[in-house]
């Protein structure tokens, strides 16, 4: 499953991700897919949650600051459920990193720049339709639980935290419908060491896809498809880990959580360097951000 991992993370387009797809048996099979919260009915869900290509990359990031205070909040032994928890972002940031009022900008540059690392948004290949990844050094899941985490649907499983933004588990459908044609997104995790009782866990994967309709399925007339995501033999693919590079910005990666989504549809005016352009228009949205984040542009603009 590794090699298989590293073809999809490794590909920089929606044709590269065709030709993995068409060319791998394992792909084919339709019992290595299940409908994304576990409904065939999920389209509208998926179709309906945004109209714009940056406020759906804005509950990516928002996820990532949510799994990421939350990571603290355990490791500092603290329920984020309990009444004992922060009651606010502020109070979250004030707690876990010592920060006054929770204000960032009282952080020296370089204590942003050292933060700012836990939360990146790197842009690689096309550079019209870019490929988008989203990397956090949060709580990280092991693979039994992506289906209630990553792959879930409205199940609320954020609402008793008061230090949170997102409650209802929509990040993930938000951007994939700005995903190319097929709408293709790779989700991978590894749950940090110190949230499952010292044990080492595997590095877990997906690939989240619009289904296409068989043959069989447009010859009875079938009309609405729905989306879906792998699971050879019923079960996330995953592999044992230590540490692996993922392109990130100063560091390996060893826990949390990544996300790719592949030819994404960026407006016009963000599709340049995104450390300038796509920065302005999620400032635009992010009017209070909690934590920092860095932006990476890994794309060629030297001709």
């Amino acid at each position: 499953m590794e090699k298989l991992f590293w073809q999809l993370f490794n590909a920089d387009s929606e044709d590269e991700i065709n030709k993995i797809v068409n060319s791998n048996k394992l792909f084919s099979d339709s019992n290595n897919w299940k409908p994304y919260g576990g409904n065939e009915g999920n389209f509208g869900t998926f179709e309906s949650q945004q109209n714009h290509p940056v406020p759906a990359l804005i509950e990516k990031i928002t996820n990532s600051i949510d799994a990421t205070l939350i990571k603290d909040c355990k490791i500092n032994g603290i329920d984020p459920k309990s009444q004992d928890a922060p009651r606010s972002m502020n109070e979250a940031v004030e707690k876990f990193y010592n920060v006054k009022d929770g204000e960032i900008g009282e952080l020296t540059n370089k204590e942003r720049r050292k933060l700012a690392e836990n939360i990146q948004i790197i842009a690689t290949g096309n550079k019209t339709q870019p490929c988008i990844t989203i990397y956090d050094a949060g709580e990280g899941q092991i693979p039994k639980e992506f289906e209630d985490t990553f792959l879930s649907l409205q199940k609320n499983n954020k609402t008793s935290i008061h230090f949170v933004q997102g409650k209802y588990n929509m990040g993930s459908t938000g951007a994939v419908v700005f995903c190319g044609d097929k709408k293709y997104q790779l989700i991978a995790s590894k749950r940090n060491i110190e949230l499952n009782k010292g044990k080492d866990s595997e590095f877990g994967f997906t690939l989240v896809r619009r289904h296409p309709l068989s043959k069989e399925e447009i010859a009875a007339d079938v009309r609405t498809t729905y989306y879906e995501y792998f699971c050879p033999n019923k079960k996330i693919a995953s592999f044992i880990i230590n540490e692996i590079d993922l392109g990130l910005y100063n560091r390996k990666f060893t826990f949390g959580s990544i996300v790719k989504l592949y030819s994404y549809q960026l407006p016009r005016g963000s599709r340049s360097d995104v450390t300038l352009d796509l920065w302005r228009d999620l400032n635009q949205y992010m009017y209070h951000l909690p934590l920092p984040i860095s932006v990476v542009e890994k794309r060629d603009y030297a001709g």
